[in-house]
């Protein structure tokens, strides 16, 4: 859809609202009285056919990352959330570059907010589209930081984020083992263990249910 500053945007979400969709995007928001006409419109929607829908709130701006909190925790309809590195840098009147330095505290501020929310958080995509290493290694710094996925330009990049994003094999091997080696020594009356070199307790046995959970969606 346009832009909510755009005079194209309240009939887009007129239009698109009704449609068979699960998610809509609304993209370069800043304010959240730019976020109710979607979801009024959602609503309408929801209660015509009762066919379930979201929003994606999508920030892209120096406001929009500046007032993410507000805009991700407005209304129960926005469920996940988009962030845009090049937008951003040109409000800022930066430079973008492949290194990203510029663009890592608004990205870490938009997947905390995101977090905090409890929306599914997705990264910002590649303008260099050409350029599936650094899309790689992009996605794969996003995974760290706690994204859930990352906004794709071209067809070939989803496999390339399907394979960021998905545990490996071994991953989800380590995960399963640690989490049984930790059962048996809880049976025995063990609070704590020493699993292959690392002190378990409770961050470690989160992040190895998150990864089965993952693997498993």
């Amino acid at each position: 859809m346009n832009e909510p500053w755009s005079d194209l945007y309240l009939a887009d979400v007129e239009a698109v609202a009704p449609l068979a969709i699960d998610v809509l995007v609304t993209a370069k928001l800043e304010a959240v009285d730019e976020l109710f006409p979607a979801v009024h419109a959602l609503r309408r929607a929801v209660r015509a056919d009762g066919r379930e829908r979201s929003i994606m709130a999508g920030i892209e701006s120096v406001r929009g990352i500046a007032r993410a909190a507000q805009l991700f925790g407005a209304y129960p309809e926005v469920r996940s959330m988009y962030w845009g590195a090049e937008d951003f840098i040109a409000s800022m009147s930066g430079i973008r570059t492949h290194a990203g330095q510029e663009i890592q505290v608004a990205r870490s501020l938009a997947v905390l907010h995101a977090k905090e929310a409890g929306l599914a958080a997705f990264d910002h995509p590649i303008a260099d589209v050409r350029n599936d290493a650094l899309f790689r290694s992009d996605a794969e710094l996003g995974r760290q930081m706690g994204f859930d996925g990352k906004v794709c330009l071209l067809p070939r990049q989803v496999e390339i984020a399907h394979e960021v994003y998905t545990p490996s094999t071994a991953d989800v091997d380590h995960a399963r083992r640690l989490l049984a080696a930790y059962d048996e020594a809880t049976a025995r009356g063990i609070g704590t263990i020493d699993f292959e070199g690392m002190h378990v307790d409770g961050p470690l046995l989160k992040r190895a249910r998150q990864t089965i959970a993952l693997a498993e969606a």
